[in-house]
């Protein structure tokens, strides 16, 4: 059977982000699950603000411009 993927990214904080991912079967939600990242700097090891280029990713995809699979 094809199955889709579904990606939801959300921003939680200025050095954090969620991506929640739900699979599909014929339109119908069968799997799913939750990934929280935060942003460490490798230095000094402390929370960090998220690197630009996620930033963008994360504005972009809550703007919808980001296809599902």
């Amino acid at each position: 059977d094809a199955l889709t993927i579904r990606l939801e990214p959300q921003r939680l904080d200025l050095g954090s982000f969620e991506v929640v991912s739900h699979i599909l079967r014929h339109e119908q939600d069968v799997a799913g699950g939750c990934i929280r990242h935060v942003a460490i700097d490798a230095t000094s090891r402390r929370r960090c603000e998220l690197p630009d280029g996620i930033e963008r990713w994360l504005e972009a995809s809550s703007l919808g411009k980001i296809q599902p699979l």
